[in-house]
Formats: C-alpha cells, structure tokens, sequence
C-alpha cells in the first residue's frame, strides 16, 4: 500500500470490525472511478465502501462481491474522508495498486488497496494526527484492561484456594462419615440377605416337585390328544390330496386345449402380417429409389447455381437418411466439414423441424472438426433449413436435396427430403 519510508513514516490503523469493541470512530468513505480518456465507467456517482484500514499514505477498503465498476490495477479513483463533524472532508486521488478479489462460495467482499497519490500535506498530515491519536488512546485502553485483568487474577487466585481448603476438610468428614454409615448398612442387608436366602430356598423346592408332577400329567394329555389329531387329518389329508389332483389334471387338459386354439389362432394371423409386411417393404424400396433419383437431379443442378466454398469445402459429407419401420420415422444424419466454420465456437441446425430456434439443435464437434447432428423427422416431407455459426453466420448445406427462396430475406434456405 506504501513504502518502506512511509511506513517509517506514517502509522496504520486497523479499523473497527462488525463485533470489535474497539473505540473507533466513525469514518465515512465515497470513492469514484476518476474518468481518463480511453475508460469507460459505468457511473459517475459516489460509492459509500466499508474502510478496514488507513494511514496517510494510503487506505484499504470494501465493498460487495456483486458490485462492478471495472476496477483494474493502477487505476486512478477520486477520494472522499469524511471523520467528525468538527473536521472537514479531506479530497484526494488514490491508485490502486492491489486487489483482493473474495473467495468462491462464501459471502466475503472485494479488497481494495488505493495508494494516495494526490494529496495535500495538510490533510495528510491530519490523517496522521488522527491516526495517532486512536493508537495511543487504544494503549492507554490496553494498559488499563491488562493492569485490571491482573488484579481480577491474583483475586480469584486467593479465593480459589480458600475455596479448596474448606472444602477439602469438608469432604474428608463427609467421607469418613458416609463409609461408617455404608459399612452398618452392608452387614444389615447381608444378614437380611442369608435369611431370605434360606427361606426361598425351601420354598424353591416345594415348587419345583409340584410342577414337575403336574408337566407329567399334561406331557401324558397331550400326548394321546395329538396322536388322535394326526390319525383324524391323516386320513382327510389323504382324501384332499386325491380330490385336488382330480381337479388338478381337468384343469391341465383345458389350458392345454385352450393354448392348443391360441396358437392356430395367432399362426393364421402372424402369417398375414409377414405377408403383408413383404408388401409394405417392396413399396419402400420403390420410393426410396425415386427419392434417390430426385436428389441426384438437385444436387447437379444447385451444384451450378450456388457459389461453392473452397476446394476442401466441397467434401460436405453430405446427407445420410434411414428410414426406421419400427417408428415409422426417417432418421437423418446433418454434417458440416471444418473448413465450412474453422475457427467456429459453436454451430447450431436451424430450420422447419424445430421451428426455427436457434438454441433447440446444437451440432456436436467431431475429433476431424467437423460438425454432425442426428435428427428424426416424419418421412414424406420436406424440410427448409440452414446452418448458424457462432449465432452470427449462415451457411447451407451444399450436399442439400435442392434449395428454397427464404421469405426473410434474398437467400436461399437449403431442403431435406424425408423420404420412406
């Protein structure tokens, strides 16, 4: 921001952040692009920033991530200080000679370090004053809050250990006195314990012959009732399993039948469809060839009428139609050589299948350079199109089926037959 001189020189100043409770006062700044010949800015008004820091020799300031007047390095910005209401505005011209642009995904803000380059000694000189004067009142600030802060330690330093004193003799009383009281309690319920010890034993053993007599007797129960259970189901089980099958095999000899007429059924029809189909493809074969002959026409003829790209241009690759039965589309293959756009960014087909947007078809760049697109269009029409380059160039297809007046214009739009 200065040199080593001025640092020598010249004292600094960090200014207050949002939650520093440093003492600063309230410096207000505006600054403004100083407008030379060959810049352009986008306003002549003056802009409030948020000032970090300031010497006389020159400042750092702030201002949003969104903001832009075209700020470069070295370039000259008029100056307004405003720092109490008893002290008048200093006006200088500052160069900018760092700038700290914020980082990605955060919500921090441009740094903007301006050296003063025209300014008066007096107002520099009150900058320095005033400067001085905030550090020495932030020292005196300190020496009080460090000479107070030593006194709040050597306080609590005493008390602390009057605290752990008395209670360190406490609780070695509480101590001795809850182990004699623990120590009557355990021989009490330990005696307790042998008593009801003795006495559930006993009981235990009663209850356990009892049960045990009683488990034989409902063992010996169910045992004769499951042994009648399964004679029971035995027998209806066997009675189910025949019934089932029975019905099982007039079930299978229906289905059987059934499938049986299905599939003289659906031989009879699949039949008619090969047969029909066989047709359908002789016929698409026959337009295809018509389709065939009136391009060859086309292209002879606008091969003498339209002016020709340059030599290399001429390989246009030209344009691959297949026609897809099982969607009943015509599947078109667009491709535009590199020497029709060499030095092209982008290059879009436009025309009657997208409406005419710009944007609905980009054309992908091949590793030889050239540009190719696959587009299905319904078969048994013609389509106008054209190809743009750089949202700026129009260029047609020269390997085009044949070629259409534009309405918009005096030019030719190319055309695509889609054929079956």
């Amino acid at each position: 921001m200065y040199s080593v001189t001025e640092k020598r020189k010249y004292k600094r100043i960090e200014l207050a952040k949002k939650n520093d409770k440093k003492i600063v006062p309230p410096y207000i700044t505006r600054f403004r692009v100083k407008q030379y010949e060959g810049q352009e800015i986008s306003s002549p008004d003056w802009d409030i920033v948020s000032m970090k820091n300031l010497s006389a020799g020159g400042m750092v300031y702030a201002f949003n991530k969104d903001y832009n007047k075209n700020l470069e390095l070295d370039s000259l910005l008029d100056l307004k200080i405003d720092f109490f209401k008893s002290i008048p505005s200093i006006n200088c011209i500052g160069r900018v000679v760092r700038i700290e642009e914020p980082m990605p995904m955060t919500n921090s803000m441009f740094r903007i370090t301006a050296k003063f380059t025209e300014i008066d000694e007096q107002a520099r000189e009150m900058i320095n004053t005033n400067v001085e004067a905030i550090l020495r009142k932030e020292a005196k600030i300190k020496d009080f809050y460090y000479e107070k802060l030593e006194k709040m330690k050597n306080f609590y330093s005493a008390t602390l250990e009057k605290i752990k004193d008395f209670y360190s003799e406490k609780l070695e009383k509480m101590k001795n006195f809850y182990l004699e009281k623990l120590d009557k309690v355990k021989n009490f319920y330990s005696a307790t314990l042998e008593k009801i010890k003795d006495f559930y034993s006993e009981k235990l053993e009663k209850m356990k012959n009892f049960y045990l007599e009683k488990l034989d007797k409902v063992k010996n129960f169910y045992s004769a009732t499951l042994e009648k259970i399964k004679d029971f189901y035995s027998e209806k089980l066997e009675k189910m399993k025949n019934f089932y099958l029975e019905k099982l095999d007039k079930v299978k000899n229906f289905y059987s039948a059934t499938l049986e007429k299905i599939k003289d059924f659906y031989s009879e029809k699949l039949e008619k469809m090969k047969n029909a189909m066989a047709r359908k493809v002789t016929m698409a074969e026959s337009k295809q060839e018509n389709s065939t002959t009136l391009q060859t026409i086309n292209t002879t003829k606008n091969t003498v009428e339209k002016k020709s790209l340059p030599e290399k241009a001429t390989r246009n690759i030209g344009i691959k139609k297949r026609f897809l039965m099982t969607k009943n589309v015509c599947r078109v293959t667009f491709r535009l050589p590199k020497v029709a756009a060499p030095d092209g960014k982008s290059v879009s087909i436009v025309g009657d299948f997208n409406n005419w947007n710009t944007h609905a078809n980009p054309m992908k760049k091949l590793k030889d350079g050239d540009y190719s697109i696959q587009l299905d269009l319904e078969p048994g029409r013609e389509y106008q199109f054209r190809c743009l380059i750089d949202e700026l160039k129009w260029e047609n297809d020269r390997n085009a089926d044949k070629y259409a007046r534009s309405v918009y214009g005096n030019c030719d739009n190319s055309v695509v037959i889609a054929g079956y």
